[in-house]
């Protein structure tokens, strides 16, 4: 039992340092780095790490308000389109936000899709947004 507490603990960690810096550098990803075209998640268990990779991915973007300011001013650079990916059994959703069921995450992530979609219509860029992956961090420490 103390070896899981232990594990729980190391990803809170994880996940507040990693929430962190991609807190303070949200601000000039956004505004300047068109390169950025893909997001991902830092959790090392996901394959769709993106050339950005806050935790959480997606999900970052829209419960930290940033997803309107990331995709408008990609578009409005000429940006065409945007991949933007999440995952299931995410440390950012479990740590930060406390959602610690598979249907709660996946709320989640699927209205930040939504969200995102309806953004890209509003501003003309197409989002693509993978399905999400089942093997985050997260697994060994949420419920159901």
């Amino acid at each position: 039992m103390l070896e899981k507490q232990q594990r729980e603990r190391a990803l809170v960690d994880f996940i507040n340092d990693e929430v962190a810096r991609a807190r303070a550098d949200a601000s000039d990803i956004i505004v300047n780095r068109m390169e950025i075209d893909t997001v991902g998640c830092t959790d090392p268990k996901m394959r769709m790490r993106g050339k950005w990779a806050p935790a959480g991915g997606i999900a970052f973007l829209d419960l930290e308000e940033h997803l309107e300011d990331f995709i408008r001013v990609r578009a409005k650079a000429g940006v065409k389109e945007l991949t933007l990916a999440g995952h299931l059994h995410c440390g950012y959703l479990y740590v930060i936000h406390g959602l610690q069921t598979i249907a709660e995450q996946k709320t989640a992530l699927e209205t930040a899709e939504k969200h995102a979609k309806n953004l890209g219509k509003k501003y003309g860029i197409v989002i693509y947004v993978p399905a999400p992956e089942n093997d985050g961090s997260a697994k060994d420490f949420m419920m159901g």
